[in-house]
């Protein structure tokens, strides 16, 4: 049993904050206690108003009011977390019940809103909302791990206005399904309408939306998606019958904000089972680069791209399929380019059980080789010679992926410093050389004193520097 490369290094060297505070929330708690574990507050807004920087809010098990506006702010260093006690689960519930024609989200407040920086949210679910989580007001350099967005009138997760170097990691978004538009706006992640720079989704996976699941409209600045699954969008779940008006693409690309920002970036993600498309660029102008990903039974095209220079370098469409691929578009290396390849045979496993149930207990995905290649199978290229670039872990240009490339992470020399993104890509291709497709390749394990000097290097380097995409505790 495998498992898609996530990353872990950073969250078991995790220091300690000195100072700070442990404040305690319960649905039978009362907001005149002291917010201890034995006396705790009744709600999540009396908690966010008692912490500061490095503290962090337990929340125990039950049910909650979904409508929470978080404002209060972390620092560099030190973000403030929010998240489960223990292994209880934390339920945020709104009143939208699916299907429901009497719900008006036009005069509804139900979502849980976050308009604060340096936070960090975990373990917990969003349910029943007008959107789940909506990020906005420019809050950035948050981090959202292993939640869990569902049933919800509009979207699972929604970024806009501003917000920026935010990562969504391990998380699910599923079922949401716009009653009154029959499924024209219901989708799993939405980064749309001006976002801000350095936004990363890894990890998570988005199904059984009434439309998409992944859509990035009029970002207007580069989003990058990672080991990340859409299957099964856009099918009327809700018997609505020809009144249905969901789109149903696995990953929607468009259309482009203002032209002077980097392409979108998405690596090793895959998209399969979807109504339509697994990949639709949806006039998107600003060249964006796929890498690596797969595409396979969607209803009528695996890969859309087309009208600019956008960059498809090793991606696989796995038979049967039909691409909408037109020029400037540059094509390297991928599946269909090949003449008489067929990659089906080169493919581990179709059986999606596995990939599609319960995440681990680290909240990584669980996989058997799904959609993934064997290795010495025909789909790699020897004459390929074009360089491995920095951005699929190769930060020091030296044509492989290797022990010194995170060592120049350690140092802040990757592309996004001391991130969770950069370590992600240079974990899921350790070993990668020019050309190459890598396979689930195990990153090698250091022996006990070099773990332990990682360790204090690692904390010294979190005390004086933290940075947004990095693993938290």
């Amino acid at each position: 049993m495998k498992y898609l490369s996530v990353p872990i290094v950073c969250f078991c060297l995790c220091p300690v904050f000195v100072g700070a505070e442990n404040v305690y929330v319960s649905t039978t708690g009362n907001d005149s206690h002291r917010g201890s574990l034995g006396s705790p507050f009744r709600t999540v807004g009396k908690a966010a108003s008692s912490v500061g920087p490095g503290d962090t809010v337990y929340i125990r098990g039950g049910e909650y009011p979904i409508h929470q506006n978080i404002l209060v702010s972390g620092t560099e260093g030190l973000p403030i977390t929010f998240r489960a006690y223990s292994d209880e689960q934390v339920t945020f519930q709104g009143s939208y019940i699916p299907g429901d024609m009497g719900f008006d989200p036009m005069t509804s407040s139900d979502s849980f809103y976050v308009q604060g920086n340096w936070l960090v949210f975990k373990d917990l679910v969003i349910q029943n909302g007008e959107n789940g989580l909506y990020v906005k007001s420019n809050a950035s350099h948050n981090r959202f791990e292993r939640l869990d967005m569902h049933d919800n009138y509009y979207s699972g997760l929604v970024m806009s206005q501003g917000a920026s170097y935010n990562t969504i990691i391990n998380s699910d978004a599923h079922d949401q399904y716009d009653a009154r538009t029959y499924g024209q706006h219901s989708d799993g992640f939405v980064l749309a309408n001006g976002v801000g720079e350095g936004n990363a989704l890894i990890g998570c996976r988005s199904w059984g939306n009434a439309d998409d699941g992944f859509d990035l409209w009029k970002a207007g600045n580069r989003v990058t998606l990672i080991n990340s699954l859409a299957y099964r969008n856009g099918f009327d779940n809700w018997g609505i019958g020809s009144a249905f008006e969901g789109n149903g693409n696995g990953f929607k690309l468009g259309v482009h904000g203002p032209s002077d920002h980097e392409g979108h970036l998405l690596i090793h993600n895959k998209s399969w089972g979807n109504a339509t498309r697994g990949f639709d660029h949806n006039d998107n102008e600003i060249a964006m680069t796929l890498f690596r990903n797969a595409a396979w039974n969607n209803g009528t095209t695996a890969f859309k791209v087309r009208d600019s220079e956008h960059r498809l370098i090793q991606n696989i469409a796995a038979n049967p399929f039909s691409n909408y691929i037109t020029s400037p578009v540059i094509q390297d290396n991928n599946s269909w380019n090949k003449a008489r390849y067929n990659v089906n045979a080169d493919i581990l496993s179709f059986d999606d059980s596995l990939i599609t149930s319960a995440r681990a207990e680290d909240g990584s995905i669980r996989t058997d080789g799904f959609l993934e290649l064997q290795e010495g199978g025909g789909f790699y290229d020897p004459d390929v010679t074009e360089m491995v670039p920095e951005w699929i872990g190769n930060f020091v240009v030296n044509n492989v992926v290797d022990g010194a490339d995170f060592l120049a992470w350690q140092r802040g020399d990757s592309p996004v410093p001391m991130s969770v993104e950069d370590l992600v890509l240079w974990q899921t291709n350790f070993g990668s050389h020019t050309g190459s497709i890598p396979v689930a390749k195990g990153v090698p394990e250091p022996d006990a004193g070099i773990l332990l000097l990682l360790g204090m290097l690692f904390s010294l380097i979190w005390i004086r520097r933290f940075h947004p995409l990095r693993g938290t505790c």
